[in-house]
């Protein structure tokens, strides 16, 4: 049987992962003047902190990824309203990320034809440390089989 704490490594470990290869791989294909160009995540990551220029916030989820997952590996049992706080927010970075339309470039924005394997990949990777400490705060607010703990 896996202790508790090698699952929690192994769905961190695996998030990591996921959004490892995430940078490596083509995560857009966008229209330019020429044809089309893809756009790696690694490119978008050096990029992406000019996206609240366009509206578009999912970038910070990078900067929030690697505490957000210590919080939820760790061993931070007492705090289910920062790990309820942080997966909101979390999940409404990836939201943001979803209506993600048009990529800058230096010369202007391009639209998105197609969304490619790296951006699924962040999405994912993203998505499920939100739903992890969504999941996680909502277990600790309540006890077994959804009965409220006493405080």
């Amino acid at each position: 049987m896996i202790s508790p704490f090698a699952r929690k490594a192994i769905a961190g470990l695996s998030i990591l992962a996921c959004w490892g290869a995430s940078l490596a791989l083509p995560a857009i294909e966008s229209e330019t003047f020429g044809g089309t160009n893809i756009t790696t995540g690694w490119t978008i990551l050096l990029i992406g902190w000019l996206g609240p220029l366009m509206g578009h916030f999912g970038w910070f989820a990078n900067a929030m990824l690697i505490p957000a997952l210590a919080i939820a590996a760790g061993q931070y049992g007492k705090a289910p309203r920062l790990k309820l706080v942080l997966g909101v927010i979390m999940l409404l970075l990836a939201l943001n990320s979803a209506f993600w339309s048009y990529a800058p470039d230096d010369a202007g924005a391009h639209e998105i034809v197609s969304y490619l394997a790296g951006y699924w990949l962040w999405m994912a990777s993203i998505s499920a440390t939100g739903l992890w400490l969504l999941i996680d705060a909502i277990r600790q607010r309540t006890g077994p089989r959804g009965t409220k703990r006493a405080s």
